[in-house]
This record gives C-alpha cells, sequence and structure tokens, in this order.
C-alpha cells in the first residue's frame, strides 16, 4: 500500500473550499426516492442554545454564533439570514437549479472537487448529479503487499503486486504483511547468491560442501581424510584435515625429491612437476679470458661455452651456447690487464699506471715518475728537498717522492741537443757515463751543455718549453739533487744543478737561489 498525498479538510472549511459533502454519499436511487434536510439539531427545551447571546451579531444556531451571510456546512442551500430569523437556517430561492458543478443529495458540489474516497471526482461533463471515476489517481487500498496503489476506470483503488522474486531458484519468495520472505528450499544452499544440492563441493576449496541440514546459507566442512587437491605436485596426494582444510600430504616436508646426480635437484619444481633441473640451468661450462687492452685501466674479456639441462630428464642433454668475447672486468686506473698467466687474466697494479692514476707524468724513457704539475712557488735548494720528502701517495707501486738527480732531471728535456733544436725526444747528457746514476760528480769532470733558443721548444702550454707536452708548470729553473764537486774549488759543494727548461740547458746556481722543483719517484725494487 502507498500514497503519493491526501487532502483531508475540516467539516467547515471543506464546505466553504466546495468538497464533498460527508453526509450527501448516497447513491442515485437514493437521491432520487427521497428528500434529506440537513440542519444542526437545537434542543428545544434549552434556553441557552436558543436565545442567542448579546454579543452575537449573526444568528445562533445549534449554541453557535454564525455571521451573518454564511452557508450551512451541511447544505450549501441555506445560509444565515439574520433579517429572517437568528436561531435557524435560512433557505436560498433556486439553490438546487443554480448549482455550476454536480449536485450530490442535495448538495452542490464544485467541479473537480473529490469525494472521500479519491478514486470518484466531481466531473459535470460525465455526470452532473453523482460522482464520477478519477482514473490515475493515488490511493491506498488496504492491501500491505501491493505497491503502487491507484484508481482504475470503475472507481476502484487497485495495487501492484510486491515484487518479492530474488531470482535464486532454490528460494520461496512470498509476501508476508507487506515483508518479502526468501526462505531456502529443503535440501539445497543459497551460498553467496547461487544454488547448491546438498553434497556439491565447493569450487574454490573441495574442503567443503553444501549440507543444508548443517548450514544451508554457508559451506559445512568436509570430513577427515575426504580427498582433495592443494594444486600443488610436489607434496604428493592430499586429503583434508575435518576443518575445511586440505592440509594432509603425503609428503610432510613437501618435497618428494631427493636426488642431486646429474640433472636432478632437491628443489622440487613445481611448474614442470618434476625434480629436474630448469633448462636455464647450466650443467657443463667451459671459459676462457683475455685482455682487451694491456694500458691502464684496460679491460679483461671472457668466452663462455655452456650447456644446459633440458629440464625434462635428470641428464646433462639440453642445449648448448656461448656468450662469445664480453667484459668481465675493467682494470682500476692504477692497473693493466695481465694474461701472461695461461687462461686467465688479471688486472695488477703497475708502476706506470700507478703514476698516471693519480695524474702525474711516467717517462717510459727513464722508466721515473715525475710529479705534475711541478710546485707552484720557487724556493730554496733545502726547502724543495723538504717539499719532496713531505708529499704523500700512494707508495705501493713505487718508493717516495723524492728530488730527481740532474740526470733524470735533465731527460725530461725534448727537443734541444747540445745547443740545437732537434725533433724527437732527444735529451742532452751532460754528465760522464759514471756520473749518471750518483747523487753527485765528485772527481767528474763539469761539462756544460750549451742552451738552445729561449722559448723554442716543442710545447706551447706553456709556450715553447723543452720538455714533453703533457707536463704543465712555469717554463724555468728547476732543482736537481746533483751537487757540483770540485776538488779545486771547496765551495763548488755549495752549489746544485738545475735544468733551466726555456733554454734546454743545464747550469749550477748557489743553494740559495730560488727555484722550482718537479719530485720524482723510482720503481720499487720488487718491481
Amino acid at each position: 500500500m502507498k500514497m503519493r498525498s491526501l487532502c483531508l479538510l475540516g467539516v467547515v472549511a471543506a464546505a466553504l473550499a466546495g468538497c464533498w459533502d460527508p453526509m450527501s454519499e448516497r447513491t442515485d436511487s437514493e437521491t432520487d426516492t427521497e428528500t434529506t434536510t440537513v440542519d444542526f439539531e437545537t434542543d428545544s427545551n434549552s434556553d441557552s442554545d436558543s436565545i442567542p447571546p448579546a454579543s452575537c451579531a449573526g444568528c445562533y444556531i445549534g449554541g453557535v454564533c454564525i455571521a451573518d451571510g454564511a452557508l450551512n456546512s451541511l447544505n450549501s442551500c441555506q445560509k444565515c439570514d439574520v433579517a429572517v430569523v437568528k436561531t435557524d437556517w435560512v433557505n436560498i430561492t433556486g439553490c438546487g437549479s443554480e448549482c455550476s458543478g454536480c449536485l450530490i443529495g442535495g448538495v452542490c458540489h464544485a467541479a473537480g472537487q473529490s469525494s472521500d474516497d479519491p478514486c470518484w471526482v466531481c466531473d459535470i461533463g460525465a455526470n452532473a448529479t453523482g460522482w464520477s471515476p478519477l482514473p490515475g489517481a493515488l490511493c491506498d487500498d488496504g492491501n500491505p503487499c501491493t505497491d503502487w496503489d491507484e484508481c482504475n476506470n470503475l472507481g476502484q483503488c487497485v495495487g501492484v503486486a510486491k515484487d518479492c522474486n530474488d531470482h535464486i531458484d532454490c528460494t520461496a519468495d512470498m509476501c508476508v504483511q507487506g515483508r518479502c520472505t526468501n526462505d531456502v528450499l529443503p535440501s539445497l544452499c543459497k551460498i553467496d547468491g547461487k544454488c547448491f544440492a546438498d553434497g556439491d563441493i565447493n569450487a574454490a576449496n573441495d574442503c567443503e560442501a553444501c549440507s543444508s541440514a548443517a548450514n544451508n546459507a554457508g559451506w559445512t566442512a568436509r570430513e577427515f581424510n575426504a580427498p582433495c587437491n592443494d594444486g600443488k605436485w610436489c607434496n604428493g596426494a592430499d586429503s583434508c584435515d575435518g576443518m575445511g582444510t586440505c592440509s594432509v600430504h603425503e609428503f610432510v616436508n613437501g618435497n618428494r625429491c631427493d636426488q642431486t646426480d646429474g640433472c636432478n635437484t632437491t628443489v622440487c619444481n613445481e611448474i614442470a612437476d618434476n625434480c629436474f633441473a630448469s633448462s636455464q640451468t647450466v650443467c657443463q661450462s667451459e671459459q676462457q679470458y683475455r685482455c682487451a687492452s694491456t694500458e691502464c685501466g684496460g679491460q679483461i674479456e671472457r668466452y663462455v661455452s655452456s650447456q644446459y639441462c633440458s629440464g625434462t630428464s635428470s641428464m646433462c642433454d639440453g642445449r648448448v651456447s656461448d656468450t662469445g668475447w664480453t667484459v668481465s672486468k675493467t682494470c682500476l686506473s692504477h692497473q693493466a690487464c695481465n694474461d701472461s698467466l695461461g687462461e686467465m687474466a688479471v688486472c695488477a697494479s703497475t708502476f706506470k699506471c700507478g703514476c698516471e692514476s693519480e695524474g702525474n707524468f711516467y717517462d717510459a724513457e727513464s722508466d721515473l715518475c715525475f710529479e705534475n704539475p711541478a710546485s707552484v712557488e720557487t724556493m730554496t735548494y733545502e726547502e724543495a728537498s723538504e717539499y719532496c720528502a713531505e708529499k704523500s701517495g700512494d707508495y705501493s707501486l713505487g718508493g717516495h717522492w723524492d728530488m730527481p738527480n740532474v740526470v733524470e732531471l735533465q731527460s725530461l728535456i725534448r727537443g734541444c741537443v747540445n745547443g740545437e733544436a732537434k725533433d724527437g725526444d732527444s735529451i742532452c747528457r751532460m754528465l760522464p757515463e759514471d756520473c749518471e746514476k750518483s747523487g753527485s760528480c765528485s772527481g767528474c769532470e763539469l761539462a756544460t751543455c750549451a742552451s738552445c733558443t729561449d722559448g723554442e721548444g716543442p710545447d706551447d702550454a706553456p709556450a715553447g718549453c723543452y720538455w714533453p707536452m703533457v707536463l704543465s708548470g712555469e717554463c724555468n729553473h728547476y732543482w736537481s739533487s746533483t751537487s757540483v764537486r770540485e776538488p779545486a774549488d771547496t765551495e763548488a759543494s755549495n752549489m746544485h744543478f738545475y735544468v733551466f727548461f726555456n733554454g734546454g740547458v743545464v747550469s749550477y746556481p748557489w743553494v740559495t737561489v730560488d727555484a722550482y722543483v718537479r719530485c720524482v719517484r723510482r720503481r720499487a725494487l720488487l718491481q
């Protein structure tokens, strides 16, 4: 039963608004056979109801003061007319014949006015003396199991039966006192909106089944040892634990694999359902190594030929593949690749690479490591000696830093030979062979080397320096550790050789003179 809205008016207000007179609902036959006078009943024995009080200027009828000219709420053809009588209603002459609506039971009802039954209305075009059906009007049929109640063409209130169909085959769908009931039928289960018969197994858990006697709205655990399948091959045959779980297995540890020979494995393969190593497993392999480069920071290359398991047997009978030569390792900057050890190749630290990894200059001719850049300030001989002694570095590749002797220092001269500019890397040899490896030239005859033209050396940064182009520093005088000693000059010991790289010449000043220094490191004896 559902209605959108109904207008209920009070008796007096309904009469004034032209609404239906509840006293006038009669059949047309009753209207034709009798005449009814509707009036307030008054008690002739009551003086208080018949004598108007002084405050009532209108009619006093039935103990109620009525305004002059007001219509009788029970008969719109009567009115209060104090000029005629003050204690009763006065009939309006010709009232019935002058009704513009529906005259029903002697009462005039306005067109469109409904009766107490919302399915009937005053429709003067259909029936000016009685009520007419009002199809489509909202109403209440009094049945709680219907919805959308509505008047039909016969003036009857008819509703639409409530839809209790849950569209599930295993339920009985009914409406009881306005409420839908959908009880599950015997020997069936309704689970998650679907129907199952007793004994049907849960597709998502084969240790559960439909048991309507135990629970017709959900799954019930199957008995202990009922067969099931947890989807795993490696743990063997499965059975239920009686609590709805497939947890009893043939192999308690979950692994039926126990051999390791060939391509067998103790790791069970759930994907392939076997105990064989996968086809990605290498069962035989051969490797070779070589140096891609023997330069500092070079790379080691490796060649690998491999045979794989097939994944379907215990034999090493799968595919064979090789990687070709690929980089397996890159040596550090102080290392070079060494493949002189047979099939292996290693990254080994070298004096040359260690020197260059720190940004210094390795001279291949002299096998020496020279500081690069050189000192940025000039200093006396003693200060230069301390400067080199205090320098730090990675001494695992060579000895400590030291001041170079004159032979070592002059080995850096490039493009000047005995005063003549030359192409190539020739150097000016100043001392006899027996002095080249000594720290001084005691007992040797002092010789000089003629200078080349200043500023025309091969290096262009700084311009015209007579040294290798990779060196950096001021193109000027540089101290050596070799002292000048002659028997005829006892003060010569206070002089040390230095090299003037702007002219490619060796000379000797007093040790108190300021000059630059470029320290040197020598290869360790173990190398």
